[in-house]
């Protein structure tokens, strides 16, 4: 390669050939952050779908709560909307938390002064 700082001869493949580390840094970053939303989503999916089924989606139980506590009767727990939380809901949430903690970190930025 060759590069002179007299007249600028060769600086535009020198400023490609510069650039190269940047691309591949930046590469890495952006496929491990489409592994990371491919995941995330996988995730969601499931948790609606496990959502979809639980209690909390049952609109027939929701109007017969809401009819109970206008009327001032006893709602009972199964049908309290504060307490209709599916378990496996709960530990499908968990098991994400723990495994975003587990991803694989993106890569270092690259810290010019050392």
């Amino acid at each position: 390669m060759e590069a002179s700082m007299k007249d600028g001869f060769g600086l535009k493949y020198l400023y490609r050939f510069f650039n190269v580390p940047f691309l591949e840094l930046q590469r890495q970053t952006l496929l491990a952050q489409l592994r990371r939303n491919e995941e995330d989503l996988e995730a969601i999916k499931v948790e609606l779908d496990l959502h979809s089924k639980s209690e909390e989606q049952d609109y027939d139980k929701f109007k017969e709560y809401l009819e109970r506590k206008r009327k001032g009767l006893p709602t009972t727990g199964s049908n309290d909307v504060s307490e209709l939380q599916d378990g496996t809901a709960m530990s499908l949430r968990s098991r994400l938390s723990q495994k975003v903690l587990q991803s694989t970190p993106l890569p270092a930025k690259l810290n010019p002064t050392g």
